[in-house]
C-alpha cells in the first residue's frame, strides 16, 4: 500500500490527525490523477467498508471540495458495479484511474453497497457543484488581472483554484474566516478553506482566533499560523520570506523535519540552500486597503485659470476656512513669483526652482487624518536634483512624522532620481516612474488615516490613474503637525525645510517646474475615483461632499 492510499484510508476511518491531513492535501495539490485516485478510494471506502460518513462529514466534505474530479461518479459507479471476486480486490482501472478497493461482502451486501455508494456520491457532488467558494473578494484596489484569469468583483465567492493578480491589490476572506490581501504580481491558490498555496508574490494573512491552524504552503516550505497577523513574499525563484506582525507562525522549510517558530517582529527567510532569521519588516506590506468614505468629503480645488494677477481662488467646499485662497509669492522681494502659462486644463503656473511660490491660507490635514493629494505636474528633462523639494507641503520639521511633503526625489540615497516622493522628515516613499520628460503627468497621493496610520503600510501612490509601485517606503507613523507655533500653511513650490534665514537645505529650497489643477480631499479615495478625478477634473460623481460656503466646483469639457 502507498503512502496516498494509506492516508486516504485513514481519512476514511475517521482517524486521521491534522499533520496526516497536511500531508494528504500535499499529495493531491496539482496532480489530477492523484486526486482522482484519493476522491475514489475515499468515497467507496467510506460507503461499502460500513464506516458512517457522518461519523467525519464536515472533514470528507472538506477533502471532496479539494479533491473533486468531474470523472468521480464515472469511478465510483465501475468500482461498485464490478464488485470483488471472493477474497480478492477489485483491479484498478486505466480508464478511470480507481485504486484497489478493499471490501466486505458480508458485512455491507455489494447490491445495497452500490445503490448507498451511488446515492451519497451524487449528494455530495450536487453539493460540490453548488457549495459556496473557499473564498469571497471583499475588496479590489487597482487589480490587474492575470492572463487567463476570470475577473471577479467584489462580493463574489472564488471556488478552488488560483488567483492571480499582475498588479494592484485583493482583500480576499476565507471560508474559514482568514482574511488575506494580495499585492500584485502574485499567484495565490486556494486550496482548502484554511489552506491556501501561494507561488508567488506577496500576501498578508490575519488570522482570527477560530482559524488558528491556518496553513499556507509555499515553493520553499510550510507556514502554520498559531493564532497571528504575518505577511509572506515569494520571489520568481521561489525564494520565500515569513514576517511575523503579530503573534507566532511556525515556519517548515522544504526538507527539514523542525518546525522553526517565530514570534512578533522576527522573520526568516529560506530558499533552496538554506534558511537564515532576521528582524521583521512591517514596512514591506501593505496590511489595510482604503476604506470607502462613510461621511461626506470636503474638498479644496485651486485651478490656476485665472491668467493674470497674484491670487487663485479656491472653488471647494466643506474644507479648510471660508476663503482658502492661493497667494503667488515670491521668497526675494521684488522678484517676480510663479508665471502663469498654458496648463493641462485652462492656465497653469510655472515655477522656476529659484525663489517662487504659492501660499494658501489653509493649516493642512492634521496627525494621522485620511487624505488625498491629486494635481498634474510636468517636470523639466533638465531638471537638476537641486529643484526637487517640493510640490506640496504642510506641517513642521520638529519631529519624523511631523511633516507632510509631496516631491520629485533629488535624493539618490533615498531611491532612484526624478520619481514620486513623500516625505514625513526622514521617512520618503518613493516610486519608479521617471518624471523628467517634460510630458504631463497626473499625480495622487492616498492616505487612509487611523489609530497607527503609517508611511510603509497606509500610504499609496498613482500616477497617470494607475497605481504606482514603490521602489522604498520607509516605516513611519504618520502624525502631521498643523497646531504647533512651528507649522506653517500650505506651501506650493517651495521646500518645507527652507527657512526664512535662507540656509542651503538638500534637494534645494524651490521647485521646477509646471503645475495644475490641485486637489486636497480630507479621505481617502479609490483608484476608480482617482481614474473619473483625472479624467474629468471634478470629484466623483459618486463621492459625497461635505456643504460648505463656497460652491461651484470647476469643470472642463
Amino acid at each position: 500500500m502507498n503512502r496516498l492510499e494509506e492516508l486516504t484510508l485513514k481519512l476514511a476511518d475517521g482517524d486521521l490527525n491534522d499533520a496526516e491531513l497536511v500531508e494528504l492535501e500535499h499529495l493531491v495539490s496539482g496532480d489530477p490523477e492523484a486526486r482522482q485516485a484519493s476522491l475514489s478510494l475515499l468515497a467507496v471506502e467510506s460507503l461499502l467498508r460500513g464506516t458512517s460518513p457522518a461519523d467525519n462529514a464536515g472533514v470528507i466534505m472538506e477533502r471532496l471540495r479539494s479533491l473533486q474530479s468531474e470523472r468521480v461518479v464515472a469511478g465510483v459507479m465501475q468500482a461498485v458495479q464490478a464488485g470483488p471476486r471472493p477474497g480478492k480486490v477489485p483491479p484498478a482501472s486505466s480508464a478511470t484511474n480507481v485504486v484497489p478497493v478493499r471490501f466486505d461482502r458480508a458485512r455491507f451486501p455489494v447490491m445495497w453497497a452500490a445503490c448507498a455508494a451511488l446515492l451519497m456520491i451524487g449528494i455530495w457532488y450536487g453539493l460540490l457543484r453548488n457549495t459556496p467558494g473557499l473564498a469571497r473578494v471583499v475588496r479590489l484596489e487597482a487589480a490587474v488581472w492575470g492572463d487567463g484569469q476570470t475577473v471577479p468583483r467584489e462580493g463574489q465567492a472564488l471556488a478552488p483554484g488560483h488567483v492571480r493578480l499582475r498588479g494592484g491589490f485583493a482583500e480576499l476572506r476565507l471560508s474559514s474566516g482568514v482574511r488575506l490581501i494580495l499585492e500584485g504580481p502574485a499567484d495565490l491558490e486556494l486550496v482548502g478553506r484554511n489552506r491556501c498555496f501561494l507561488h508567488r508574490g506577496k500576501a498578508v494573512a490575519r488570522v482570527p482566533r477560530e482559524a488558528i491552524g491556518f496553513v499556507l504552503d509555499g515553493p520553499r516550505g510550510r507556514l502554520v499560523d498559531l493564532g497571528t497577523e504575518f505577511g509572506v513574499s515569494v520571489g520568481g525563484a521561489g525564494e520565500t520570506e515569513v514576517h511575523v506582525l503579530k503573534g507566532f507562525v511556525e515556519a517548515t522549510p522544504q526538507g527539514d523535519r523542525a518546525a522553526t517558530r517565530l514570534r512578533q517582529n522576527e522573520a526568516l527567510r529560506f530558499d533552496d540552500h538554506a534558511s537564515r532569521r532576521m528582524a521583521a519588516d512591517g514596512g514591506a506590506f501593505l496590511t489595510e486597503l482604503p476604506p470607502q468614505p462613510s461621511q461626506p468629503v470636503g474638498v479644496l480645488h485651486w485651478t490656476f485659470d485665472e491668467g493674470v494677477g497674484n491670487l487663485s481662488r479656491n472653488l471647494g467646499q466643506g474644507l479648510g476656512p471660508v476663503e482658502p485662497h492661493a497667494r503667488l509669492c515670491a521668497f526675494l522681494p521684488g522678484e517676480p513669483g510663479p508665471e502663469w502659462v498654458d496648463g493641462r486644463f485652462g492656465k497653469a503656473l510655472r515655477f522656476d526652482g529659484r525663489q517662487a511660490y504659492v501660499e494658501a491660507n489653509f493649516s493642512g490635514i492634521p496627525g494621522g487624518e485620511a487624505r488625498t493629494v491629486a494635481f498634474w505636474v510636468r517636470v523639466p528633462k533638465d531638471f537638476t536634483t537641486n529643484q526637487g523639494y517640493a510640490i506640496l507641503n504642510w506641517g513642521t520639521l520638529v519631529e519624523p512624522g511631523n511633516a507632510w511633503q509631496i516631491s520629485i526625489n533629488p535624493e539618490a540615497a533615498h531611491g532612484p532620481l526624478g520619481r514620486l516622493r513623500v516625505g514625513l522628515h526622514r521617512a520618503p516613499a518613493v516610486g519608479v516612474t521617471d518624471l523628467r520628460d517634460d510630458r504631463w503627468h497626473h499625480v495622487a497621493v492616498v492616505m487612509y488615516g487611523g489609530a497607527g496610520a503609517n508611511l510603509s503600510t497606509h500610504v499609496l501612490l498613482y500616477l497617470d490613474g494607475q497605481l504606482e509601485p514603490a521602489s522604498r517606503k520607509a516605516v513611519q507613523e504618520v502624525r502631521t503637525d498643523t497646531r504647533s507655533q512651528a507649522a506653517h500653511n500650505l506651501w506650493i513650490g517651495r521646500n518645507l525645510a527652507y527657512s526664512e534665514a535662507g540656509r542651503p537645505v538638500p534637494g534645494g529650497p524651490f521647485f521646477r517646474g509646471v503645475l495644475d489643477e490641485i486637489f486636497i480631499f480630507d479621505a481617502a479615495l479609490s483608484q476608480g475615483q482617482i481614474a473619473e478625478l483625472m479624467k474629468l477634473n471634478r470629484p466623483p460623481a459618486g463621492l459625497s461632499l461635505r456643504p460648505g460656503p463656497l460652491a461651484g466646483l470647476s469643470s472642463h469639457p
